[in-house]
């Protein structure tokens, strides 16, 4: 998934598809994706999923694009509710994150993969942002940036 805002709609559908699949690697990378997806192509994948998948993703995608005021507490959520609103609550935290809105990382010192999985790449935007400001040139930040 290099490049998941080049992906058509009916591509997108086919990774949407996948939101709820059994396997944890799986659904982290689709939450990646819809961090990432280019917004008319995902909804144009939405409006193309039958119901109630279709309804069930448009709730998802109204909090994909909502500024979020309390990471922890949509984190949080998102980490109680394990269902399709709550990938789309993951990755918007992750979008947060690559546009420089979320500057704190949720805390989270659980065993949930896909839980670490998204904490991880808000803390890899955050360090981004932060090299992006101070001039730095690597990525290798201490452990607690």
């Amino acid at each position: 998934m290099s490049y998941p805002e080049l992906l058509s709609p009916g591509q997108a559908r086919v990774v949407l598809e996948m939101v709820s699949d059994p396997f944890e690697l799986v659904r982290e990378k689709v939450i990646v994706f819809l961090a990432h997806a280019n917004a008319q192509s995902l909804e144009a994948a939405i409006a193309s999923l039958q119901e109630p998948m279709q309804s069930e993703h448009r709730n998802g995608f109204d909090v994909l694009y909502t500024e979020q005021a309390n990471t922890q507490e949509l984190f949080d959520e998102a980490l109680r509710r394990a269902d399709i609103w709550s990938a789309y609550a993951f990755a918007s935290l992750c979008l947060g994150a690559r546009k420089g809105a979320v500057a704190i990382a949720p805390c989270y010192a659980g065993a949930d993969y896909v839980a670490n999985g998204v904490v991880a790449h808000i803390k890899m935007h955050i360090k981004r942002h932060k090299m992006r400001r101070t001039g730095l040139r690597s990525i290798y930040l201490s452990p607690d940036d």
